[in-house]
């Protein structure tokens, strides 16, 4: 059964699947604006374990989007929040040979991190506090190092700041809809949903390896 969960205008589907983990840090990599990012090796893949912060596209134009002028007043929640316009231009937001999750490729990540249902633990960072998660040993287990950054409504507003971590994936649901990821205050799961274009999530940038 799909459980249908509601979070202001992001809506989001649960469903169950399992498998186990493979991962560790290794490296770092830089955007085009000279911003570097610690790496974690996940199965087959690596992502980075802070959410996107470039100002530009791989190629050096500069991003227009209002959401860039918005930012959070808690210093660990990095990252800027973007609308789904720069996920999917074709100059890439990523650094070279890295790319925004597709829908698939969010499944592969909670696949190795136990299923969509229990991820959400290793993928929440682990500084005391952030969560109010502490009863959970395996905070952070991944290194992805997910915090409660929120989103940007449409009108530029910030929502759920503490409370939920939000990102894009590569993947549309319809003309106005793209899919994304959610995961939330003691909440080991995590959340497949359908925002707003126009809205502004954050981006984790990944890659496969050998």
């Amino acid at each position: 059964m799909k459980t249908v969960i509601q979070t202001l205008n992001l809506f989001f589907v649960v469903s169950l699947m399992t498998n186990v983990v493979l991962s560790q840090r290794i490296k770092e990599v830089r955007d085009i604006d000279g911003n570097n990012y610690s790496v974690v090796r996940i199965g087959k893949s690596e992502w980075m374990s802070q959410n996107l912060r470039t100002l530009h596209f791989n190629n050096g134009d500069s991003i227009i989007d209002e959401h860039l002028k918005v930012n959070n007043a808690n210093p660990l929640y990095s990252g800027k929040y973007y609308s789904w316009s720069v996920v999917n231009d074709k100059r890439n937001v990523c650094p070279t040979g890295w790319s925004v999750p597709s829908d698939q490729d969010w499944y592969y990540l909670e696949n190795k991190l136990g299923g969509e249902d229990i991820a959400a633990i290793e993928m929440k960072s682990d500084i005391k506090g952030v969560w109010d998660d502490e009863d959970f040993f395996d905070l952070n287990a991944s290194g992805f190092s997910a915090f409660p950054i929120g989103y940007v409504t449409e009108k530029g507003k910030l929502s759920n700041v503490g409370i939920h971590a939000y990102w894009w994936s590569s993947t549309q649901q319809n003309e106005k809809q793209a899919i994304g990821r959610a995961i939330g205050i003691n909440e080991d799961n995590v959340y497949k949903g359908y925002a707003s274009k126009e809205d502004g999530l954050t981006i984790r940038c990944f890659r496969y390896v050998k």
